[in-house]
């Protein structure tokens, strides 16, 4: 089955468990997707990889963005501790969906993506 066609399955499969679309497919997943990377969805992935996927999308936008924020007032945030936040704010998040996305897998008795047939 093409992968298009496959992700398409497991849309309408997660849609069918009433799961949300923006849970099924999440914005790091998507753009990746655009790309043409071929990844498999969240749930089928292990918990190392779904924490560095996650970590890695959100930690630095999360640093960036507290970074310019951080610059605006009174106190000049510098670039070491932004990186800090990055670091620790992703590996939180990365944490956080790699055990939601894992209890989601088996919570809906997902296998593998390459034994998925919807």
């Amino acid at each position: 089955m093409a992968n298009s066609r496959k992700i398409e399955s497991y849309k309408q499969y997660m849609a069918a468990n009433g799961v949300a679309e923006s849970t099924a497919f999440p914005p790091a997943w998507q753009m990746l997707w655009s790309m043409g990377v071929k990844a498999p969805p969240p749930p089928f992935l292990g918990f190392v990889p779904l924490v560095l996927i996650s970590g890695g999308f959100f930690g630095p936008v999360f640093g960036i963005g507290a970074w310019l924020l951080g610059n605006r007032g009174i106190r000049e945030m510098p670039a070491n501790e932004a990186l800090w936040v990055a670091l620790i704010t992703g590996t939180a998040f990365g944490l956080i969906m790699a055990t939601y996305y894992r209890h989601m897998a088996r919570k809906h008795r997902l296998g593998s993506w390459s034994a998925f047939s919807g």
